[in-house]
């Protein structure tokens, strides 16, 4: 029986059955001026005055603020100080400076107090951090072909590759994540990459890409909010190559990017919308990428975004010179093409747009454009 139950029993019989309040407390053995305190409190608040109160200084310490903050930042050092340690060193300090003695059990409360994610982070580095408390979107798709999942797996079987060794090869399924079909599927020899993960899409292609995409070739891609370097070079040049594989088959109806591989780059020009988001491993990957290929690069980013770039010489090397616009409106915007979400420029069975004309930008040019 809780506290509170067992007042409430002390008082419904004086409440309800119109026992007096002094039998009432002789009964359940509690003393009258304690009884006579609980009715006063509970004809005043109701339930809520037969609730004990909590203590004004509950939850905060009479330490001082200098000694927590000491605590907590010799619990964080590295290698990881047991919290025997830092009471012994703590307790060396306080009494140097005039500070109260403090137990061993409060500081092992202060110790285990600190956030999980700070003590990974400050024991184990930013790789542990990003490997137990990273954010993971969960994303669901709306209509058929809006996310696909690939599925990589080691077949049972044996065979021999192209240098005559034996091994068992590896079968990729895409899979539509609305309705789990099958889109595509390839069967190679060698460890799955971003490229024999493109390749089983070749098969979803049932009508060539619009007119709009075969003009202006370009690209246009949003990065998350918490992309890592090593994944936007992964999405952009995957992405990269499905556009100029479609572009190829779109002109080459025979061409099959499993083996022409020896075909040019059809993509000309990416956008990055929303550049700003990117730290500066994420610029000067991107910066590495475009270096190493024919293509053009346009950054685009939030007002100051110009300002950004400039503290990075190494990140704009070579490139254009920013640019800023005004935001566009209703009237003076139009669809240059579709887009299936944050990585796509294009559909697979997309309506016919208005393309505008194509701006001017060499390749290998990097630009900062501030919107």
């Amino acid at each position: 029986m809780s506290e509170l139950d067992g007042r409430l029993a002390v008082l419904n019989p004086h409440l309800h059955d119109g026992v007096p309040l002094a039998e009432a407390a002789r009964r359940a053995g509690v003393p009258r001026r304690t009884a006579t305190r609980w009715l006063a409190a509970y004809q005043a608040n109701g339930l809520d005055g037969l609730r004990r109160a909590d203590r004004a200084d509950r939850g905060g310490r009479r330490l001082p603020p200098e000694m927590v903050e000491l605590i907590e930042g010799m619990a964080l050092r590295r290698p990881p100080p047991k919290a025997a340690e830092v009471h012994r060193a703590v307790g060396g300090i306080a009494a140097d400076r005039g500070w109260p003695p403090v137990s061993y059990p409060v500081v092992r409360r202060i110790i285990a107090g600190l956030d999980r994610g700070l003590l990974a982070l400050a024991h184990g580095g930013a790789q542990e951090y990003r490997d137990d408390f990273e954010l993971i979107m969960r994303r669901e798709a709306a209509h058929p072909n809006d996310i696909w999942q690939a599925d990589h797996t080691e077949l049972d079987m044996m065979i021999m590759d192209g240098s005559g060794e034996p091994g068992r090869p590896w079968l990729t399924v895409i899979l539509d994540d609305l309705s789990r079909a099958v889109a595509g599927y390839t069967v190679f020899v060698g460890d799955p990459s971003a490229l024999q993960t493109a390749l089983p899409q070749r098969y979803r292609r049932d009508s060539d890409i619009p007119e709009s995409l075969m003009v202006s070739r370009t690209l246009l891609y949003t990065p998350e909010l918490t992309i890592t370097a090593r994944r936007l070079n992964l999405e952009v040049g995957l992405h990269v190559n499905r556009l100029s594989h479609d572009i190829e088959r779109t002109l080459n109806p025979g061409y099959d990017p499993e083996f022409d591989d020896e075909t040019e780059c059809r993509t000309e020009l990416v956008i990055i919308d929303e550049a700003d988001r990117l730290r500066t491993t994420g610029l000067e990957q991107l910066r590495d990428f475009f270096d190493r290929g024919d293509l053009g690069l346009l950054l685009i980013g939030m007002p100051g975004f110009d300002r950004q770039l400039a503290r990075y010489p190494s990140c704009t090397a070579g490139s254009g010179s920013p640019t800023s616009t005004s935001p566009l409106t209703p009237t003076t915007s139009r669809p240059c093409w579709p887009s299936t979400g944050t990585s796509s420029a294009y559909r697979s069975t997309p309506p016919t747009p208005t393309m505008p004309k194509r701006p001017t930008l060499s390749p290998r040019s990097p630009a900062a454009t501030s919107a």
